[in-house]
């Protein structure tokens, strides 16, 4: 008694502790619903203690940037990433970026999570930036003049020699004497190319013998692209000295402002005026003082922004930089150079953006998902199990209270995966339930036990398979979160605390409530349901073993044909690296006009044909996926570049930002994808080794290492007959697909524990029937469990698959063909090898023994005979 009185107060605390830590976010909910108005003081202090929503839900962007350290000294390199860490932090606290994410990843890279930004690209450019700023001097005009004769007299003479060269063909007719004079305007030390030019232009003058023409303290650096007097679009290039006579390290402050009258041609122009320290302004003085008359570069990241001429000595240590397209360039230019220069260069090594509007769409359809799910369960255990059901849905409920609790309390981040999580837990939380309903069935049905002893007997038998079944699965999970990305760890993160969760709810929570039923009432019938459909089934599956297994996987030969047929499997942008965009048109623009208008894109001057690109409708009328991959373009590049071909040629149905019509865009460099790869395996790999050490230990008394091989071929075959699948519809392999193949790995597991806890308590009781026929025998009994199960988690994945958005569906397909086959494996795949397995070894026990039996008996044979011999002998010998 002492002990229910515990559990009550263990349940009250439990459930307090949820609803505390749930209040929070329940009031946000109603507060952006518009069913409870809160002022911004009591949503920002909600929002401290409410659950964290993921990028995909709020929209905004995901960046991990690799930090690269190959040039900088030893005792440098040592604290890089926390330099460079705290700069981006600077610049994005000052950006207005509400709670954004810096964290570092392994050794060299950074992580930067900015919820709900609209001008991505702006963002982007902020946070990359290195935002080295220095000061040149020009060098003489003289010395460009002889540069740009020897540039063009070793250009033709290559070119003309060789028709594989670039000379060769970029040229012909009479650029070919001069391939570079002819494309320039020579200003003393400045030259000026049309824009439609600069492509050439840059070709030759990155030609590794081209550079070695330059003195070694000379070098050339291209300014901005700006209007000439003529309205036409031309770029500067100046050359100068190659050290700086001033970096930004000695910059005090820096603002955005508009010319003044005192230049008339920058006359209400943006530009970033600055303020050194004051050995700066002393370093300034000195600098300006000595060059008077000669024009000084100032440059950023390696662009000329201008290349003023110092009319006299300045002693402020004050200036301008001019050159910048608006003012709000200017105010991020100002961001960056107060927040201080990265102390490394940075590149994107992986990008996603999510969009405002499939954010909104994500957690509209999540919601739907959810409550449709849930109510659909509900309805499915009320008129299958009655009064029983209703005690389950209601230990339901709390499990969905205590799970959104824990994620409350550990401040988690809620991400689309982890709404599927949640839908998915809800789905198999029930299971336990129908678990322990079925074995109180069958004590019922026997008729030797009272509805109390029933109960405890159901329990009893219970508990052991829910435990070993939800450990299987927990071990999966486990492995999701050790090599997961984001959004997959908040799924395995949600997946895990909802199988503690079910556990405790159905043996802790619907015990307690019968309990108090059959105490305080003396309960003589328990509303448990009488539907049995599967109760009076006495199948042979094992009879049929073979020729399931042999038609199974002729099935999973068929696909893996289709795989080599296709050229392999097809891999998702994640895993293959390349650019991912979902674009919404509307009005809705056919696909292969989207085709057409990808065949010239202009890729930083060089048209190329991205036609190949995968291009597809997907979901409501307008909604276009296009994914380009290769290896011979930057996808970041390759992204741009299809986004301004996009709204150059669909103008009307692309209209405004991106964020009217960009859905989500994602650019993974191969690199990530290689690494990504390496992961899913490795998580494949430990579920595996994990699952096998388990059912092997479990399992120990009665052969666990068949069991332990049975399950394994079991869970291969489900991800096998899943992968065969998504070949042959043409469906996308990504790390959300791995993720569901892992769940389906831990399912599959699931119910082959359930199956197979049923034979080791078969075998314990029965000694008298054949090995199959006990398996056969144990299957048809937890069949109703079987099924059940099975049910309610298709019934879940149903409104999860058809309220999945393009990030989700492939998740959402996956477990649903895998839930089918994880039920048909575990029967048909699992059962029939520790079928086969014990007839072989007990087939060969028993040659041996008869082996043993055959050797003894001739030589007893023969001693007989022996003796009857010499008897003969003797009397012979004796007569």
């Amino acid at each position: 008694m002492q002990w229910k009185q515990s559990r009550l107060i263990l349940i009250l605390v439990v459930t307090f502790t949820a609803l505390w830590y749930v209040y929070p976010s329940a009031r946000l909910v109603a507060h952006h619903n518009n069913i409870m108005l809160l002022s911004d003081e009591d949503v920002a202090a909600l929002e401290d203690r409410a659950i964290n929503l993921g990028l995909d839900l709020v929209g905004g962007v995901y960046v991990a940037l690799e930090v690269d350290k190959t040039d900088l000294p030893e005792d440098e390199a040592r604290d890089v990433i926390e330099r460079a860490m705290q700069v981006i932090s600077n610049r994005v606290n000052e950006f207005g970026v509400a709670e954004p994410i810096i964290q570092q990843e392994g050794e060299d890279r950074i992580i930067v999570e900015l919820p709900g930004i609209q001008d991505v690209n702006r963002a982007l450019s902020l946070i990359q930036q290195t935002a080295q700023l220095e000061f040149k001097m020009l060098r003489d005009g003289l010395e460009l003049n002889t540069f740009i004769d020897r540039t063009d007299a070793l250009v033709a003479n290559r070119d003309t020699s060789s028709t594989d060269s670039l000379g060769a063909q970029l040229f012909s007719d009479a650029t070919a004497t001069n391939p570079l004079s002819s494309l320039i305007d020579v200003n003393g030390s400045e030259f000026v190319a049309s824009a439609i030019d600069t492509g050439r232009v840059n070709a030759i003058l990155r030609r590794p013998d081209v550079q070695a023409l330059l003195p070694p303290e000379g070098q050339i650096a291209s300014g901005v692209v700006e209007d000439n007097q003529l309205g036409q679009r031309v770029q500067s290039y100046y050359y100068m000295n190659s050290l700086p006579e001033m970096t930004g390290a000695s910059l005090e402050d820096a603002y955005p402002e508009t010319g003044s009258t005192q230049d008339i041609s920058n006359v209400g122009l943006a530009q970033v005026g600055f303020t050194t320290t004051d050995d700066g302004a002393r370093e300034f003085a000195r600098i300006t003082g000595a060059n008077i008359g000669r024009r000084m570069a100032i440059i950023l990241d390696g662009r000329v922004f201008s290349a003023p001429t110092i009319q006299s000595r300045i002693p402020n240590g004050s200036g301008v930089i001019t050159g910048i397209g608006s003012l709000e360039e200017a105010r991020d230019l100002s961001i960056v150079l107060r927040a201080g220069a990265l102390p490394a260069p940075m590149t994107i090594i992986d990008k996603q953006v999510v969009g405002p509007s499939l954010g909104r769409d994500a957690i509209s359809s999540g919601q739907t998902a959810s409550i449709l799910g849930l109510i659909t369960v509900l309805f499915f255990m009320y008129g299958y199990y009655r009064t029983s059901g209703l005690l389950a849905n209601f230990a339901l409920a709390l499990n969905l209270l205590f799970l959104l609790g824990v994620l409350a309390g550990f401040q988690a981040t809620l991400t689309l995966p982890g709404i599927a999580g949640i839908i998915l837990t809800m789905g198999m939380s029930v299971d336990a339930n129908i678990l322990i309903f079925e074995r109180i069935k069958e004590e019922i049905r026997s008729g030797k036990k009272t509805i109390r002893q029933s109960i405890d007997s159901g329990y009893g038998n219970a508990i052991r398979t829910i435990i070993d079944a939800n450990i299987t699965t927990l071990i999966t999970a486990l492995a999701l979160y050790q090599f997961g990305t984001g959004p997959i760890k908040g799924f395995a993160l949600t997946l895990s605390f909802g199988i503690v969760i079910s556990m405790f709810t159905a043996i802790t929570v619907t015990r307690a409530l019968y309990d108090r039923l059959t105490d305080r009432w003396n309960v003589e019938k328990l509303s448990i349901g009488k539907a049995d459909p599967f109760g009076k089934v006495n199948f042979g599956f094992m009879r049929f073993g073979k020729a399931a297994f042999i038609i199974t996987w002729t099935v999973i030969l068929i696909g893996l044909v289709t795989i080599g047929a296709r050229g392999g499997l097809k891999w998702g942008v994640d895993f293959q690296g390349g650019s991912l965009l979902e674009v919404s048109f509307n009005p809705p623009v056919p696909v292969q006009d989207i085709r057409n208008a990808l065949g010239a894109v202009d890729l930083d001057g060089t048209i190329v044909d991205l036609t190949q690109s995968e291009i597809k409708e997907f979901g409501s009328e307008g909604n276009v996926l296009i994914r380009s991959a290769g290896e011979d373009w930057d996808e970041q590049q390759v992204a741009t570049a299809v986004k301004a071909a996009l709204v150059t040629k669909f103008p009307e149905s692309l209209k405004g930002g991106e964020s009217n019509w960009l859905r989500r865009e994602g650019n993974v460099s191969p690199k990530i994808g290689k690494e990504l790869t390496v992961d899913a395996l490795g998580a494949v790999m430990w579920s595996i080794i994990g699952i096998v050490i388990y059912i092997a230990i479990r399992f120990r008394h009665v052969g666990g290492f068949r069991f332990g091989i049975g399950a394994i071929t079991a869970l291969v075959h489900d991800v096998l007959i899943v992968i065969a699948a998504f070949s042959i519809i043409s469906e996308d392999i990504t790390m959300a697909v791995v993720a569901a193949l892992l769940t389906v790995v831990g399912y599959s597991t699931n119910d082959t524990i359930v199956v197979f806890d049923r034979i080791r308590e078969g075998l314990g009781r029965s000694r008298k029937e054949g090995f199959s026929t006990v398996v056969d025998t144990c299957i048809n009994e937890c069949l109703n469990r079987t099924m059940m199960t099975s049910i309610t988690v298709l019934l879940v994945l149903a409104f999860l698959l058809a309220g999945s958005q393009s990030t989700n569906f492939g998740f959402a397909l996956a477990l649903t063909f895998g839930v089918i086959t994880g039920t048909y494996s575990s029967i048909f795949v699992a059962s029939p090898i520790v079928v086969w397995w014990h007839d072989w070894v007990t087939s060969k026990r028993e040659k041996m023994r008869k082996s043993r039996g055959s050797k003894k008996k001739p030589s007893r044979a023969r001693s007989a005979s022996g003796k009857q011999n010499d008897k003969v002998a003797g009397g012979t010998a004796a007569g």
